[in-house]
């Protein structure tokens, strides 16, 4: 398996499975979606590990099914994965398959009924040599959210058959919400806190994008935006200090992914009155 993507066969998809129209024709050397991925997993020492690992799941689900985040807390790589299943009850993406296709590189005793309405599962995962095969004690369910007058979705972890309530995401599209979601950012209690942490957060660079999310987590708050070109999310990673092997590489080979668009996020704590992130990420799909 390679990252270089076949320009015959490529989908352009965003965090939420999302199709777009990609911003320029790719390259006949384009990289596709799992080249960041792997690029992260090189710079931590694990690139072969995951190379299996994308592998693996590409051979059962298929290709372009796959949500990743890399995780950035100042001094370690962490990821995470995606599994969407719009159709819910009516399955074809259930947990208990992805923890089949992933049985050489984790366990898991988490079950899900699939009666349950959820449309995606996710699980955190390590990016470190060694990592595998890991041992998951939870995982994260998502729920829509009946009612709420955006897109928008709740986050429950489930572990040894409890759920506990654990995020709301709430999503808002650039050109038609973009005021709403400047508002519901600031309605964080710890964006609030902090009258010039907006500006901040979404400078102008940043701000020509597809999507804005916000979500309130338990211990914060948090800012996700998507559709950004490789420019933009090489100064993002820059700005957040995510290794540097990793930001030159997406400098380096900035020509094979102008046909993709990516996506970031941070969450947000108070820290002496003034807004920080303390973990900020990245997305893609392979």
């Amino acid at each position: 398996m390679t990252a270089t993507a076949d320009p015959a066969e490529a989908q352009c998809r965003d965090f939420c499975l999302w199709p777009y129209a990609p911003p320029l024709p790719p390259l006949p050397d384009a990289l596709d979606g799992a080249a960041p991925l792997l690029a992260a997993a090189d710079a931590a020492g694990c690139g072969a590990e995951w190379r299996d690992l994308v592998a693996a799941l590409r051979a059962a689900l298929g290709p372009y099914a796959t949500v990743w985040g890399v995780k950035w807390d100042g001094a370690r790589l962490a990821a995470e994965l995606y599994f969407y299943d719009y159709a819910r009850q009516g399955r074809r993406v259930s947990l208990a398959r992805v923890l089949a296709a992933l049985g050489p590189f984790l366990s898991c005793p988490v079950r899900l009924d699939d009666a349950l309405p959820y449309f995606m599962v996710s699980l955190d995962l390590p990016m470190a040599p060694g990592g595998f095969p890991a041992r998951l004690e939870a995982v994260d369910a998502y729920l829509g959210n009946p009612g709420s007058t955006v897109s928008s979705g709740i986050c429950y972890r489930v572990a040894a058959g409890q759920a506990e309530l654990k995020n709301f995401y709430f999503f808002f599209d650039r050109r038609r919400e973009w005021d709403a979601a400047l508002e519901k950012l600031r309605t964080g209690m710890r964006v609030a806190a902090d009258p010039g942490a907006v500006d901040r957060l979404l400078p102008a660079w940043l701000s020509d994008c597809r999507t804005v999310v916000v979500a309130n987590k338990r211990q914060a708050d948090a800012l996700y935006v998507s559709g950004i070109d490789v420019a933009q999310l090489q100064r993002y990673l820059r700005e957040h200090r995510h290794p540097p092997a990793l930001v030159e590489h997406l400098g380096a080979n900035a020509p094979r992914y102008r046909h993709l668009l990516f996506d970031v996020g941070c969450d947000l704590v108070l820290e002496h009155g003034r807004v920080v992130a303390n973990k900020s990420s990245f997305y893609g799909v392979f």
